[in-house]
């Protein structure tokens, strides 16, 4: 029967492994390229990566964050873009300590909420006053904490409007620049609010970005994210605009942590890490190739001799050749080939035996040529042939040299 092929089991193999490629690509690398709106790894209209981009050509450290400790404060922006905008998120802006003592060590919080945006095709229709009341209801003083404390006074008085009629750009208070606005959302600051806070950017004369000082660092809200968004970045950029939300820092931080991002230490993570995607790729060829020379031997096939030739036994050519592969000396080929005639023979009268071995005898007595001895023994081992006959003839005179 044919020796069993492992190309069954190579292909077996190769779909298993690329089976586990695909999952570990669609829990890694496609989840990746579904990122949350204004992230920094959105490469799509509504994202940040423009952004980002841009200002690592710069002389400013850009770095994304994707968990809040260690913050460096000393001339450091803290960016959060496309968080809802309502007083709850105000107040929850320096509620954690980290940002808190991130402010007060120097840094600079800005927070660009992604704000009301009306129709393109249909005016903008406020929500009914009953539902602006609610969701913008200044909360409860948090704790005893002097800082969260003062963090609480400082965004309390902040309160967010909605424009009836949206104007098109926001602008500057010298009106010297004026930037697309598509958030309907303005803020309103009480008496002891407006004190702290100062409007950089207003529309129809409402703040729409407004930057308040903070222990040693500054926050800076904005109501609208469109101008930090690719699509602004490439269709009309305002420089004054990014200058004035930033700040003058030197290291500016994508806090991811704000769209659910964060960072893994998964096996992915250890290959973008480490560069191991050679080695792994060079492992899994090797570990195919292991497969295939196990599975299919890259030695030539060799024919098994059939159920008939077993029955009828080897012929006087097959015996002479398998005698000469076992390199014997000449002088005990006849005698060898005899006893493998004896034992394979399905025809061997004992009168031709014993005359074969009374030939073989003599010629060993008289040192006769090993081939000349073989060639009787053939002659004798011939078929149809009687030892009547066989003692009348005698064997063909050696001619061959």
């Amino acid at each position: 029967p044919p020796l069993p092929s492992g190309a069954p089991l190579l292909a077996a193999a190769a779909a298993l492994a690329t089976a586990a490629g695909v999952w570990l690509l669609s829990q890694t690398v496609a989840r990746d390229i579904q990122h949350p709106d204004y992230s920094s790894l959105n490469d799509r209209p509504q994202g940040t990566r423009l952004l980002f981009d841009a200002l690592s050509r710069t002389s400013r450290d850009t770095r994304r964050l994707f968990e809040l400790r260690d913050l460096p404060a000393d001339q450091t922006t803290l960016l959060r873009v496309g968080q809802s905008l309502d007083v709850y998120s105000l107040s929850q802006l320096t509620a954690t300590p980290e940002a808190t003592s991130f402010v007060l060590g120097g840094g600079r919080l800005a927070c660009a909420f992604r704000g009301a945006q009306p129709s393109r095709t249909r005016p903008y229709r406020p929500p009914s006053e009953a539902a602006t009341n609610t969701p913008f209801a200044a909360p409860d003083s948090p704790s005893t904490n002097p800082a969260a404390k003062a963090a609480w006074t400082l965004l309390s008085g902040v309160r967010i409007h909605l424009l009836t009629n949206l104007t098109a750009a926001a602008r500057t208070e010298t009106a010297e620049d004026s930037a697309p606005w598509l958030s309907a959302a303005t803020f309103r600051l009480d008496e002891q609010a407006a004190r702290h806070w100062r409007p950089l950017y207003t529309l129809d004369g409402h703040p729409v970005l407004i930057e308040a000082r903070f222990g040693r660092g500054s926050v800076a809200l904005a109501t609208d994210a469109y101008f930090l968004s690719n699509e602004a970045l490439a269709n009309d950029r305002h420089t004054a605009l990014l200058s004035a939300f930033l700040g003058p820092a030197r290291t500016v931080l994508f806090d991811e942590t704000v769209h659910g991002l964060h960072e893994t230490r998964n096996t992915a993570w250890l290959m973008r890490r480490y560069r191991l995607h050679l080695p792994l790729a060079t492992a899994a060829l090797l570990f195919l190739l292991t497969l295939w020379q196990h599975a299919t031997p890259l030695l030539p096939r060799q024919r098994r001799p059939s159920a008939d030739q077993h029955r009828r036994g080897f012929r006087m050519e097959d015996g002479l050749v398998s005698l000469i592969h076992r390199h014997l000396p000449p002088s005990r080929l006849p005698r060898l080939l005899l006893d493998a005639w004896c034992a394979t023979a399905t025809r061997a009268d004992p009168e031709t035996r014993s005359r074969m071995r009374q030939l073989v005898e003599d010629d060993e007595k008289r040192r006769a040529p090993p081939a000349e001895t073989c060639r009787a023994l053939h002659w004798l081992a011939q078929p149809r042939r009687s030892a009547a006959q066989a003692a009348a003839t005698t064997p063909p005179a050696d001619t061959g040299a």
